[in-house]
């Protein structure tokens, strides 16, 4: 199934880091169309800490988040795209 909707979210690449942070967290990661997606921080319980709606471009993307506001623990980032979802766990301390 190459180039399947299933095989979409290993194509976005998306890294996190550093992890754990304490203050700047930056997310990349890899788009093949301009177009919008969504970003999100989860907490531990599932609630929604941060959405944000943004447009992709082309390649590589790179979005610096500030968390210093933010409970030290254990979060998700989400990103959703009509290429997929990808999710990555990071510790904030």
């Amino acid at each position: 199934m190459e180039g399947s909707a299933v095989d979409a979210p290993a194509t976005m690449n998306m890294v996190a880091y550093p992890n754990p942070v304490h203050d700047k967290l930056n997310v990349k990661f890899n788009s093949n169309n301009i177009d919008k997606y969504i970003l999100q921080l989860i907490d531990i319980t599932g609630r929604i800490m941060m959405n944000e709606v943004n447009t992709a471009q082309t390649g590589d993307n790179f979005i610096e988040l500030d968390l210093s506001n933010y409970a030290e623990g254990i979060y998700t980032i989400s990103l959703l795209t009509t290429e997929g979802s990808k999710q990555v766990r990071i510790v904030v301390n």
